[in-house]
């Protein structure tokens, strides 16, 4: 497949996601962020948990599609840089498995969000495309760091002065 469809293929996929849900987890992160000091501020440590749940499921969702924007704009950065992989893969792993709990939980939240099947697709087709892109982006940045370091392993490139780490 050419590059540039698939980079627009990958764009088209979660532009959805991006332009609807990423500002409601981002308003609803505030007034998440609002509730959480109300509840500290009453001393209701019962309603506490839900609400910090509630708020990382919100920040791991925007963390993890900002990240995979940032994959496909800039992904020679991230690939180069070892830090910048390992950061990209824990992000993108916690958003995977955020997702994932959101559409297969068993939450009240969940409970009241998809309470029929038609809202259940509508939340599938809205989370599955970048999910799919995701993971995507994520076997890309596992196997480049297994080429790397079978690369550094390898006795071949010793001493050879074209190589960058040396």
């Amino acid at each position: 497949m050419n590059r540039k469809l698939l980079a627009a293929a990958q764009v088209v996929a979660i532009l959805p996601a991006t332009l609807i849900l990423m500002p409601f987890m981002f308003y609803g992160a505030m007034g998440t962020v609002a509730a959480l000091v109300g509840a500290v501020r009453a001393g209701g440590a019962v309603t506490l948990v839900p609400v910090l749940s509630l708020l990382a499921q919100m920040v791991v969702g925007c963390a993890s599609l900002t990240c995979v924007w940032i994959l496909l704009v800039s992904a020679k950065t991230v690939y180069r840089d070892p830090l910048l992989r390992r950061l990209a893969i824990v992000i993108l792993l916690a958003g995977l498995v955020d997702a994932l709990y959101f559409l297969a939980g068993q939450s009240e939240l969940n409970r009241r969000v998809t309470y029929s099947a038609h809202d259940a697709l509508i939340w599938m087709a809205m989370l599955g495309l970048p999910m799919l892109v995701g993971a995507r982006h994520l076997y890309a940045l596992l196997a480049s760091g297994r080429a790397d370091a079978d690369r550094n392993c390898s006795t071949d490139n010793q001493g050879d002065p074209r190589d960058p780490r040396l």
